[in-house]
């Protein structure tokens, strides 16, 4: 499977279920007890996705990962967290509300001299965040663009 599932009940640290899912009625169950699913390169599965990320790569030139989330209504799939590629948000379907936040690292470079993050953070506790700088609440159709780098969850 290309499937993960996960849950944020804390606002800080991310879980995984024990054990992992199996079966199609394991991640359908999980996912009623309000674990999201994480779909890992659904493009294989999908011929329109495929050739809209083909048309992505080509005006990008450079490759594009695709991931595709389900969260159950009212749940936290993710901790607050940044991620060291450029991340687009499409949503589908239901609403989500996001947190951006600016980096929590202090840096004695002026900003000209400071590089983008090489890996992803991993979670992040809640208390240690900047302020809020964007409230997004997305709806089914709305995009939203996370530089690389940008603190971001969805409580």
């Amino acid at each position: 499977y290309r499937v993960n599932m996960f849950r944020c009940r804390d606002g800080s640290s991310k879980e995984t279920p024990s054990p992992a899912p199996e079966t199609p009625a394991d991640v359908r169950r999980l996912f009623n007890e309000g674990w999201s699913i994480q779909w890992l390169q659904p493009q294989q599965e999908h011929d329109a996705l495929a050739a809209f990320v083909a048309v992505l790569e080509s005006e990008f030139g450079s490759l594009v990962g695709v991931n595709a989330y389900l969260t159950p209504p009212g749940t936290q799939g993710l901790a607050p967290h940044w991620d060291d590629v450029e991340v687009f948000v499409l949503q589908l379907g239901g609403r989500k509300s996001w947190k951006l936040h600016k980096s929590t690292s202090a840096s004695p470079l002026p900003p000209e001299a400071q590089t983008l993050p090489r890996y992803s953070s991993g979670d992040l506790d809640a208390s240690s965040l900047s302020p809020v700088m964007m409230h997004p609440n997305l709806l089914p159709g709305d995009f939203l663009y996370l530089p690389r780098g940008i603190i971001h969850h969805a409580p």
